[in-house]
């Protein structure tokens, strides 16, 4: 509110009013003053005791949500909403205010019933169903599917001529454009990756090509033009044979593309090993940087140049990918997992400081358990609860990582069993993993939007992003509850 402020004014205080004829045209003027000798003054009617400055501010904290000249109207509009706001909580012993509350309990909300709460609450991945849709362009069932540049991909071999190379290219995920090529080397496309380096302005791709080998290649933007880099072979196990789990294509600030592949583990000691491989742009060849042994899980970051990495049930980071490197230990879940306890599984995404393992109790029956830490291992804390037990025949449930995994975004999926096998889907912090049943074997973006690889009729999807999300769990004592306001009033 604003005070009106006169320029014509005497100083003993009387006004200038205008005198005006019937026609509307002006008379002449007097100056009036009132002299009515009141026994009480009674309340100004100005902005300090309507609405004053300090009140506004508190109605509207935010400034940039305050209207501009705010009335009372306004005021007592705002007011009527409440002091409290979508999101806040309540402690109290007595019942809930009103039905706008909800008992904090945990439980899952959905965007239609409550849209606002719903965009304030960590989204929690969930045992969201997938559903089929009827996809164009799409002539041959693919097997590798990645998303990338705000595009999604998917690869498929061909039968009739192994060295053909179909691509199909997706922004909708339903509509896809079919591109074909021919390299010189044999194409299989069970599991894909790709990068897309802006400065050079080219796809780089890492395509599984046999069980232990991966093909890498070239795409120039325009994707008229494919061409072969070369083929990474991993190292042959002792007494088994590696196969190819997943795969991930970044570069280094140097420049350096690398490329990592997570395989299964021939040992009893960890369910998957990784491996970084870098391309010398020279000889256009792949290396194996080798700069330690039995590695379960990698990621880099590239705000500190550095590699994170799980090496028997410690967290190290290194800058120097040479054997002679320093390595740093970050710290150990050890004493979480002991020697008896295997097959571990590690996942690591550094953008949300979150390293997840899970592993099986051996004193429990071997059933599959979870640690996470949210510091980047610096401090570990356990699952709430198991994830599966021994199979229907008495086998132990392990990690499926032949059919691959995606940790974007703080979002991690991935599989479990074998027959049956159950998707989990687990978000940052990973305090909650969902199951599903099925096996996941397809791509994510970073809106949390999955699909499996598409076939000649469908594709199987699932919006983990407008999945159900639970409300905090809080308890305060045995005499009163919290509660949560989820609508406006």
């Amino acid at each position: 509110m604003k005070d009106r402020q006169p320029t014509k004014v005497l100083a003993n205080g009387a006004i200038r009013y205008g005198i005006y004829r019937e026609d509307g045209t002006l008379d002449h003027y007097e100056y009036m003053k009132r002299e009515d000798a009141p026994t009480v003054e009674g309340t100004p009617l100005n902005k300090a005791n309507l609405l004053s400055d300090e009140t506004a501010e508190k109605l509207w904290p935010n400034a940039s949500a305050r209207p501009e000249d705010p009335t009372v109207s306004q005021a007592l509009a705002e007011l009527r909403k409440g002091t409290t706001k979508v999101g806040d909580i309540l402690m109290t012993a007595r019942a809930k205010p009103s039905d706008a509350w909800l008992l904090c309990n945990g439980q899952s909300i959905t965007k239609s019933s409550f849209p606002k709460l719903f965009g304030l609450l960590r989204a929690a991945a969930s045992p969201a169903a997938w559903t089929d849709k009827t996809v164009t362009g799409i002539d041959k069932d693919t097997a590798g599917v990645c998303y990338v540049n705000s595009k999604w991909f998917a690869f498929a071999s061909d039968l009739a001529n192994y060295h053909r190379v179909h691509m199909y290219v997706s922004t909708d995920v339903t509509t896809w454009e079919h591109h074909t090529y021919v390299i010189s080397e044999p194409f299989g496309g069970e599991r894909a990756a790709m990068y897309y380096d802006a400065e050079n302005d080219m796809y780089y791709i890492a395509v599984k090509h046999s069980t232990s080998s991966v093909t890498t290649l070239a795409l120039s933007s325009d994707f008229h033009t494919l061409t072969q880099i070369g083929e990474i072979d991993l190292p042959a196990g002792t007494s088994y044979t590696r196969t190819v789990g997943n795969l991930r294509l970044y570069k280094r600030n140097n420049g350096q593309l690398c490329c990592e592949i997570c395989s299964t583990s021939g040992t009893k000691s960890a369910s998957t090993e990784a491996f970084l491989y870098v391309l010398n742009s020279s000889t256009q060849s792949w290396s194996n940087t080798d700069f330690d042994t039995d590695i379960a899980a990698i990621d880099y970051d590239s705000a500190l140049d550095r590699f994170y990495y799980v090496k028997s049930k410690n967290l190290y980071f290194t800058e120097d990918l040479s054997a002679s490197g320093e390595k740093t230990l970050v710290g150990t879940f050890s004493d979480m997992v002991t020697n008896f306890d295997n097959y571990f599984a590690a996942f690591i995404n550094l953008s949300t400081n979150t390293v997840i393992v899970v592993f099986n109790k051996q004193n429990e029956n071997w059933s599959m358990k979870y640690l996470y830490s949210t510091d980047r291992g610096v401090t570990w804390h356990e699952g709430a609860e198991a994830l599966a037990g021994l199979s229907s025949g008495g086998g132990i449930t392990t990690v499926a990582i032949s059919s691959g995994f995606q940790y974007v975004n703080g979002l991690l999926i991935f599989t479990i069993g074998n027959s049956p096998s159950y998707i989990c889907s687990v978000s940052d912090p990973a305090d909650k993993v969902y199951k599903t049943s099925g096996k996941f074997t397809g791509a994510l973006n970073a809106d949390w939007l999955a699909i499996m690889p598409p076939t000649t009729e469908n594709v199987s999807m699932c919006n983990y992003a407008d999945a159900a999300r639970p409300v905090p769990t809080i308890i305060p004592d045995s005499r009163s509850h919290a509660y949560i306001k989820a609508l406006e009033e």
